[in-house]
């Protein structure tokens, strides 16, 4: 199994389907109501709004293309084609985390993109090259957690639609649910405190907010969780008859 040829494949196949050119719309729609919205209030106005708006709303949509990019061949069954070995187990494991890196790195090229553009057409101001990287960081973080963690419930129960509800409880429902512990008695404000350290908490938080900075003690969770997840990946795949 070729490596290289796996993620081409995955990344292309964004832009040859229409699903590919209707996300991209679906990421800066609202981003483009609310300039139009606040230019006709003629209201004040910065690139840093247009950029939090297409994190928001891009990130999210980034994160279902990355979802899709791992469950496509579990749901339509090509994926026997590439895990007849152990190696090539491992081997497509990999290529699939380096295609959502990939998946990544195109929205936040086009959402980088589309900040520049948008800000020089109606003189919303610049924004310095270091918040295009903190951009590209947040959503690799969040993204790249997701997939590791959902990847480990596609690989167990080879169900698409599964792993789509748990990432929509994952983003919508959980971070609610970690607020309400606030109102357990005697023991829910030292849990809300807890919560601040628990990545299914923050990271909603801060997709949804359109923020484009984590703090320190944010990233390194994130990437420890990033890697435990990937060494579950690794065991199961390496060891799962598909």
């Amino acid at each position: 199994m070729n490596i290289g040829q796996h993620v081409k494949y995955d990344l292309t196949r964004i832009f040859k389907s229409p699903l590919g050119y209707l996300g991209f719309l679906l990421s800066i729609i609202p981003a483009v109501g609310v300039i139009i919205s606040v230019k006709t209030l003629d209201a004040p106005f910065n690139a840093q709004v247009v950029l939090s708006m297409f994190n928001m709303f891009g990130g999210l949509v980034a994160l279902m293309f990355a979802i899709r990019t791992i469950v496509r061949d579990m749901q339509f069954g090509t994926i026997q084609l590439f895990l007849n070995s152990k190696t090539n187990r491992i081997k497509y494991l990999y290529a699939k985390l380096l295609s959502v890196v990939g998946v990544v790195i195109i929205f936040a090229v086009f959402g980088t993109l589309f900040t520049l553009l948008s800000s020089t057409m109606i003189d919303a101001g610049k924004l310095s090259f270091t918040d295009y990287l903190k951009m590209l960081g947040v959503l690799m973080l969040i993204i790249v957690f997701y997939v590791t963690l959902l990847n480990i419930l596609n690989l167990l129960t080879g169900k698409s639609a599964i792993v789509y509800t748990a990432a929509i409880l994952c983003m919508i429902l959980l971070p609610n649910i970690f607020e309400a512990f606030i109102f357990i008695p005697k023991i829910g404000e030292d849990l809300a405190n807890m919560m601040k350290y628990n990545p299914l908490d923050f990271l909603p938080k801060i997709l949804n907010q359109g923020m484009i900075s984590m703090k320190v003690y944010q990233i390194w969770i994130s990437i420890a969780c990033i890697v435990i997840f990937t060494a579950i990946n690794h065991y199961i795949i390496r060891n799962k008859n598909i």
